[in-house]
């Protein structure tokens, strides 16, 4: 599992806000791997979905069906096979331009609904219709609105003539994201101890895969503080460490590529980093596939 380091050092000019300049060399690099089962359904049927069992997300973080599942899509993929399109899902590199249908049914303190249910923009196209075998890539996705990551499951629904059965059922083992992360690779943002600085990243231009990084995509700003915790104790947990810093601030970035520290909100007011622990700095895109940071960084704090 990667984690990256992200903070460059500024100097200060008089009382002006020391400059902390995030740059591609401090980005944290990983390398994804991500799993889908594929269901064989009746071809021409009204198949029925079923999350009421789902007990955890692709990374392993507990998931209540009825209060953590929002929205269930569903996407027709017409020239990606199962294979291509898992990929560019673990990527986050999905071709908008394959996708041929893509309808959702919000759940409402359901868990299970048929495809019939499904619905395009409010308007029922009675997609049921075109639920037929050779008719594309079908994939089904819960979603909730507040994960670090916002699918939280995954499932391919394979119309075929001789499939005897029309009920998918989402289960702890249907999909899984795991992540190789090294932080032994990056380099170093330097910050000054005690001190709050303007944080500023208008010259990324890669994510932590290496990709062309769309800067209009990120949208919040993470600061977090371990206390015992080293980079190497974060490589080996990624996702469960992310979700438990013993301090955490964050704030709405979008539109922005330049912020000072002290807007940040959290338990209490961010007054810069201290020389105890280990600091890191992540900037996220809530729209994307993947839960992982855009940009993941490691502080190095100067007395």
């Amino acid at each position: 599992m990667h984690l990256i380091a992200l903070l460059a050092c500024g100097q200060t000019s008089g009382l002006r806000t020391p400059d902390v300049v995030i740059t591609d060399p401090t980005n944290y690099r990983y390398e994804p791997t991500l799993e889908i089962d594929t269901v064989p359904l009746r071809s021409g049927s009204d198949p029925l979905l079923s999350w009421g069992s789902v007990g955890m997300d692709n990374v392993g973080r507990p998931v209540a069906p009825i209060d953590d599942v929002d929205t269930v899509f569903i996407t027709v993929f017409d020239g990606m096979d199962p294979d291509e399109l898992t990929e560019a899902l673990a990527y986050d590199v999905v071709p908008q331009t394959e996708l041929d249908l893509f309808v959702h049914y919000d759940t409402l303190g359901t868990t299970q609904a048929r495809l019939s249910d499904f619905t395009m923009m409010t308007t029922d196209i009675d997609v049921e219709q075109y639920f037929v075998e050779d008719s594309g890539t079908w994939l089904a996705v819960l979603v909730s609105e507040t994960a670090l990551g916002a699918y939280r499951k995954l499932l391919y629904l394979s119309p075929e003539d001789d499939a005897p059965d029309d009920l998918a059922y989402f289960d702890d083992d249907c999909s899984s994201y795991e992540v190789d992360v090294d932080l032994a690779s990056l380099q170093l943002l330097e910050a000054p101890a005690d001190t709050v600085v303007e944080l500023h990243w208008d010259e990324l231009g890669t994510d932590g895969l290496g990709q062309d990084l769309a800067l209009h995509k990120l949208d919040e700003l993470v600061v977090g503080h371990y206390e015992d915790l080293e980079p190497a104790d974060l490589e080996q947990d990624f996702f469960v460490a992310e979700e438990n810093m013993d301090r955490r601030w964050s704030m709405d970035v979008s539109g922005q590529v330049r912020v000072d520290l002290a807007d940040l909100e959290g338990p209490d007011a961010f007054d810069g980093f201290s020389a105890d622990g280990t600091w890191v700095v992540a900037l996220r895109c809530g729209s994307c596939s993947s839960p992982m940071p855009r940009y993941l960084g490691i502080v190095s704090v100067a007395p």
